[in-house]
């Protein structure tokens, strides 16, 4: 499956309040309130967004960069066995949502700027396994948002390459992460390892980390405590909402 780009009509463009849901305007592909349902097999999956692929209206403002898949309240969802390369922005979002499974998939966003891999926000009872992830960002971040804790991750067997973190906690999060464990997992070329960043009041606990092989990683644990600049809680950046 390639994505045609900015002048195809396989762009699905978003009408959605930022408050309900703020970060999710454009998406290849897009699921809100759908249960028991994913992509598994052997294909791949082209978003043709390396960067400097979508290029500014006549206006001059920019194309919205989309994310490759997003799911927003969704429930039993699983990615199996694909490869997913090159999305515009981050591979994948999975907000708010209950029971996912992935499993021996291959993300790669190398050449995207911002291009996370697997991404969580608000979501629980999660199992990544298998996975070869390579991220021009971070590769597997969790956050959790103000009424939304996210608890429940399995993470194991998995080889990661990151421009930035292989695996972070933050910084976008301000509720309760617990019960997240990691291991069997490998860690090359990234800026940070272990990237666990707590902002507005965020409690992490109950989490544990074993047989993880680091090579050429810059900060294997890196901490801070802190507040994101970019949450709707810091005046100074972004209006209160």
């Amino acid at each position: 499956l390639d994505f045609s780009g900015p002048t195809g009509d396989t762009k699905t463009e978003l009408d959605l309040d930022e408050k309900d849901h703020p970060r999710m305007l454009v998406a290849l592909i897009y699921a809100e309130g759908a249960k028991h349902f994913g992509i598994s097999g052997r294909g791949t999956i082209n978003g043709r967004g390396k960067t400097g692929h979508y290029i500014p209206f006549t206006d001059g403002s920019m194309k919205p960069r989309p994310y490759m898949f997003i799911t927003y309240k969704c429930e039993d969802v699983w990615l199996d066995g694909i490869h997913m390369i090159d999305p515009g922005f981050w591979t994948t979002d999975f907000s708010q949502t209950n029971h996912i499974r992935i499993h021996g998939i291959v993300t790669d966003s190398w050449d995207t700027n911002n291009g996370d891999g697997l991404d969580f926000d608000s979501s629980c009872n999660v199992t990544i396994s298998d996975c070869i992830i390579r991220s021009a960002d971070d590769a597997i971040s969790l956050k959790a948002q103000e009424d939304y804790p996210a608890y429940n991750y399995t993470i194991t067997n998995c080889i990661i390459e990151a421009r930035w973190a292989a695996f972070r906690l933050g910084t976008d999060i301000i509720n309760e992460t617990s019960n997240v464990t990691m291991s069997n997992c490998v860690f090359k070329n990234c800026v940070d390892g272990l990237k666990l960043q707590a902002s507005g009041g965020a409690r992490f606990r109950d989490m544990w980390f074993s047989n993880i092989v680091m090579e050429n990683v810059h900060r294997p644990v890196f901490t801070t405590l802190s507040r994101f600049r970019l949450s709707k809680f810091n005046d100074s950046v972004r209006p209160t909402i």
